[in-house]
């Protein structure tokens, strides 16, 4: 059975249910977040379909990376990646299809884009610190980036929301990136701050979305007459 050890903390190199302890349980800041977005949901009254799926995804995330830091076969690392990249897909494609105002099919195509952004990146970063895994999660955050420029020109009340999740997530990426580097002098690592982190980046953007990813009725009866 393979193991992946690629983190500081993860102890040998055969099957360890706690072999990584402290990147296991940080995975709970995923479920403070997904408590947080369900009480901010209802309160909102937006626990439409969108909404439910994105917060069910954050869920996903933190016992997928649970798995991983515990198990760490390829399945727990598969555990860990398919909900990371549905939350991100999803997520560009109801900030496109809400709060751009973009046709349901320019939505879903425009999303799936970040899938050959993320393979782009990780040729043109191959050999750096940004390089490899690192690569997916830059793509996230340029488009993350880029959506809270366009939406801040717009004076749209969302673009504040983006731009803290980018803010956030540049220090979460450092600290994913930090963790190989520091083993010798601090074994834990630091992957755990990125797990910390990485939630609350979930929770700003998806709290950011239901309060303002409301798509205007006069938009909705545009596309109904398209159809």
């Amino acid at each position: 059975m393979q193991v992946h050890d690629g983190y500081c903390e993860r102890i040998g190199t055969e099957p360890n249910l706690w072999g990584e302890p402290v990147n296991a349980l940080t995975n709970l800041a995923f479920y403070a977040a997904v408590y947080w977005l369900f009480l901010e949901a209802r309160k909102r009254e937006r626990l439409d379909s969108g909404v439910v799926s994105l917060i069910f995804l954050v869920f996903c995330i933190g016992t997928g990376s649970f798995l991983f830091h515990t198990f760490a076969t390829n399945w727990a690392l598969a555990s860990d990646v398919i909900p990371i990249q549905a939350f991100i897909i999803l997520y560009f494609g109801v900030v496109l299809y809400h709060v751009h105002g973009l046709g349901l099919l320019v939505s879903i195509v425009g999303a799936f884009t970040f899938l050959p952004l993320a393979a782009g990146m990780q040729f043109l970063l191959a050999g750096t610190l940004l390089g490899g895994a690192n690569a997916g999660y830059v793509s996230a955050l340029l488009l993350l980036f880029v959506n809270a420029v366009i939406l801040a020109i717009r004076h749209h009340a969302i673009a504040p929301w983006l731009a803290a999740g980018s803010g956030v997530f540049v220090l979460s990426l450092a600290f994913r990136i930090l963790d190989e580097h520091v083993c010798g002098a601090f074994p834990t690592g630091t992957h755990f701050a990125w797990h910390i982190l990485n939630s609350v980046v979930l929770a700003i953007v998806a709290t950011g979305f239901i309060r303002h990813g409301h798509r205007r009725h006069g938009q909705a009866a545009a596309d109904s007459g398209k159809r």
